[in-house]
């Protein structure tokens, strides 16, 4: 009986070793996920910052807003142009001549 005894506590200071062992491993891995987690979520918040920061700089950067001199020279002389030619047509109906020519 006595070795019955030595072999039942044996097991169950084997059994509580592993037992301590599993939770130590458990408390590890929660460490491990929360730390995961964390890092996650850093990641998640600088990529949500990075998005609003070229949504913000989207129409400051936007090249089809750019317009090179000469394409602006070129727009204001056509701009030019019809409000002369609206103009003249103008000064046609007041006075009931017949519309001018186009130009």
């Amino acid at each position: 009986e006595v070795h019955y005894m030595e072999r039942v506590h044996s097991e169950a200071c084997f059994a509580y070793d592993e037992a301590t062992a599993m939770a130590e491993q458990h408390c590890k891995a929660e460490a491990e996920g929360r730390k995961t987690l964390e890092k996650l979520i850093e990641a998640l918040h600088r990529a949500q910052v990075q998005a609003q920061e070229k949504q913000d700089a989207y129409w400051d950067d936007a090249p089809f807003l750019s317009a090179n001199p000469r394409e602006l020279e070129q727009l204001q002389g056509t701009l030019e142009a019809s409000h002369a030619r609206v103009q003249e047509l103008e000064a046609a109906i007041e006075q009931g001549s017949p519309t001018p020519a186009m130009a």
